[in-house]
């Protein structure tokens, strides 16, 4: 269903996955060692592969040039797009037996929040690799792999209705800072 929607809209679909690979819980890089594999078998080859998620409208060219970069600079297996939490996840809780609390750090609970150390995650917008790392890894996050820092202005991930209308917002906010710049440089040259 979804290679009819996308060549109706004009989309080229090469091939389709396997249905032992097109379910909801596939992780990456098996789709992309299957990506790989059918265009080896038509002859193509590649030194580096980048996964973009349709699912991260942010996604801006310069953060993909600098992965890109330090991919081929530095030869790490992946490189991909990361942010910091909002939030020290070290003060994070869980809710247990009855709506009663029980923090998950214990020994970090008590600290200030601007003591503890900065913790990143994924930003899932993109993943570079090497073909081989692709298809040897299960995972990116290996010690063999970097990432890009981003503000988490530029992070949405769109799984919800609800991240749907924070990245409405987040992109409201980006325009209006970037129009505000705009305006600042042009009164700059004036």
């Amino acid at each position: 269903q979804i290679a009819e929607v996308a060549r109706e809209y004009g989309a080229q679909v090469p091939f389709l996955r396997p249905s032992d690979i097109s379910d909801d819980f596939t992780g990456t890089n098996p789709v992309v060692s299957h990506m790989i594999q059918k265009l080896e078998e038509k002859g193509e080859r590649f030194e580096y592969v980048c996964c973009i998620y349709p699912t991260a409208p942010f996604v801006r060219k310069d953060f993909l040039i600098q992965g890109f970069e330090k991919i081929k600079t530095l030869k790490f297996d992946f490189v991909f797009s990361a942010t910091s939490f909002a939030f020290p996840p070290q003060r994070s809780i869980k809710l247990v037996k009855g709506d009663f609390v029980e923090a998950n750090f214990r020994d970090k609970f008590l600290e200030r929040s601007q003591d503890l150390e900065e913790w990143f995650h994924d930003a899932g917008q993109f993943y570079w690799g090497t073909p081989v790392s692709f298809k040897k890894y299960p995972s990116i996050a290996n010690s063999r792999s970097s990432v890009v820092k981003m503000d988490r202005k530029f992070v949405q991930d769109i799984d919800t209705f609800e991240d749907w209308e924070n990245a409405e917002i987040l992109y409201s906010n980006n325009y209006l800072y970037a129009k505000k710049k705009q305006s600042e440089v042009i009164d700059d040259q004036n």
